[in-house]
């Protein structure tokens, strides 16, 4: 396993690279960050038998370098921690990301350029993945990049392609490579509403499993009813060739965000969608979320959320609400509980947790 202390060695160049950028160049705007919490979970590997109830200590550090100029945007940021458990049978793990940006702008259109490292806990990337909560690491390397153009002043045309590389050091889960390519066509249909014409491919390639190609096309609507309420709506249908248990369906989205109020905003977002993950095959997921911010004061807010999703492969629902208060300009400090059930053919199980967290930043 990989211990904190080990984990800093990923984490070492991108902090001098982000300490010294704000000597190259004016633009540069660094912002600094270190988080702490402490928590309980009463069943932390949410299983039906052999429940493990644990106290969870998490600390963190942030950085984050943005370089802007009028045709070009450049950001960097990283972030590394450590997670502790007071229960001896679960081991404590390390996390890093590395995320780089490049925009490149030109009067009538832009390109993009991505690349981004992950080592995640996959107590935390299976909770909505494949709901194995067990001990170890999640590898990911992501590869991105874009091309958008401006027919007019009311149409866009838009390239998108994408690359991941997943890999796990438990034999549990499936590693896999994929790789998405979109087209899209934006047009604004008046000022407060657009239409997004999309087609995609995506290669899903695990590897134990058979591989799996998928065919998409896709049509959204964009509409602002008022200037504190936005809408999208998609439908879509998808071809699959291929896969181990792949199945040909229709997909929709539809999320609405609304902030009516200065102490209010809402939001929820309905989806059905074709996944790939780290059970090796793809799977048609519905997913609900819902949350609802309230501030109570300029330095007190309140915080609820509800996500419930259901697949081939297990129901799961999970229900939190919290506070943040903030103490300075720069530090604040919260309290979360959160309930999750999940459910597949073999068992059911449920937990409760809390967690209390202090977050500072500087520049």
């Amino acid at each position: 396993m990989t211990s904190f202390y080990s984990g800093i060695r990923y984490w070492i160049t991108p902090l001098i690279l982000i300490g010294f950028s704000g000597s190259l160049h004016a633009a540069w705007n660094n912002v600094y960050g270190v988080n702490a919490s402490v928590g309980y979970d009463s069943n932390f590997r949410l299983t039906e038998e052999d429940e493990i109830e644990t106290s969870q200590t998490t600390a963190s550090l942030q950085a984050r370098a943005e370089n802007t100029s009028q045709t070009t945007n450049l950001a960097i940021s990283s972030s590394i921690g450590g997670n502790d458990y007071s229960d001896s049978e679960i081991d404590g793990e390390s996390f890093f990301d590395l995320d780089v940006n490049w925009i490149q702008n030109y009067e009538r259109s832009n390109y993009s350029l991505g690349a981004a490292y992950m080592l995640e806990p996959t107590a935390e990337t299976e909770v909505l993945d494949t709901g194995a909560i067990v001990d170890g690491s999640r590898d990911t390397v992501i590869l991105t990049g874009g091309y958008r153009y401006n027919l007019s002043q009311s149409s866009t045309i838009s390239l998108d392609a994408s690359f991941s590389d997943v890999t796990y050091d438990s034999d549990l889960f499936n590693e896999f490579q994929e790789a998405n390519l979109f087209i899209n066509y934006n047009l604004r249909a008046d000022s407060n509403s657009s239409w997004t014409y999309s087609l995609g491919y995506t290669d899903f390639d695990p590897e134990l499993n058979e591989e799996a190609e998928t065919l998409v096309a896709t049509i959204g609507y964009q509409l602002s009813t008022s200037a504190a309420t936005d809408m999208n709506f998609t439908l879509g249908y998808t071809d699959v060739s291929g896969g181990d248990d792949a199945s040909d369906g229709g997909v929709f989205s539809f999320t609405v965000t609304n902030a009516s109020d200065q102490r209010n905003t809402y939001s929820l977002s309905l989806t059905r969608d074709i996944l790939s993950g780290g059970g090796g095959e793809l799977r048609e997921q519905d997913t609900l979320e819902l949350d609802w911010n309230h501030r109570i004061s300029d330095r007190l807010s309140f915080d609820s959320s509800i996500v419930a999703l259901s697949s081939n492969l297990r129901d799961y629902g999970e229900l939190g609400f919290g506070f943040t208060h903030r103490l300075s300009n720069r530090t604040n400090i919260g309290g979360s509980y959160r309930y999750r059930d999940q459910e597949n053919d073999t068992e059911e199980a449920s937990s409760n947790s809390v967690f209390f967290s202090i977050a500072t930043s500087f520049q």
